[in-house]
């Protein structure tokens, strides 16, 4: 039997990713229109209300699982359990993982922005399924991913475009 973890890295692979910050009037049309084409992970940043937030994530998931896409929410595990998002994405402003996954579903995908070459530990990404770069100093980046092996699927933005997904 193929390990939760070795299943997670499959459902990955080969996903473009598209970040919502913000969410105005066209912000649905937007994104059927941009996954309807390819698969896509879509990453939703919640910044609303709670119940604004709750309902622009549900209407994502709808509109992700009409194309075989995946909706995360990031740092907001209560709007995840509450949307069925397939994974949240956390950074250094998250609670505590361990609370996290109280909350949700041993099948969520969890995984971790770092935004600062200086928050890296190695320790901190095993316990994720997927990982994201998102340095301001593409410098530091270079460095530190130069040769780094981290087994899992992990991204490499650019003002919050991906620009490579291994």
């Amino acid at each position: 039997m193929m390990k939760v973890t070795n299943i997670k890295n499959l459902i990955l692979k080969d996903k473009n990713i598209l970040i919502i910050d913000k969410f105005c009037d066209n912000t649905l049309d937007f994104v059927a229109k941009n996954i309807s084409s390819n698969q896509y992970i879509v990453v939703f940043s919640p910044n609303e209300n709670d119940k604004i937030s709750l309902q622009n994530s549900i209407n994502l998931r709808q509109i992700c699982s009409l194309y075989d896409s995946l909706l995360f929410v990031k740092n907001r595990a209560d709007i995840a359990k509450l949307a069925c998002a397939d994974g949240i994405l956390l950074d250094n402003s998250s609670i505590e993982l361990e609370k996290i996954k109280k909350i949700l579903d041993d099948d969520m995908i969890f995984g971790y922005i770092f935004q600062e070459a200086s928050e890296f530990d190695l320790s901190l990404v095993e316990k994720f399924n997927l990982v994201a770069f998102n340095f301001i100093n593409k410098t530091d980046e270079i460095q530190l991913l130069n040769g780094l092996k981290l087994n899992k699927p992990y991204f490499i933005f650019e003002n919050n475009q991906k620009i490579i997904l291994e």
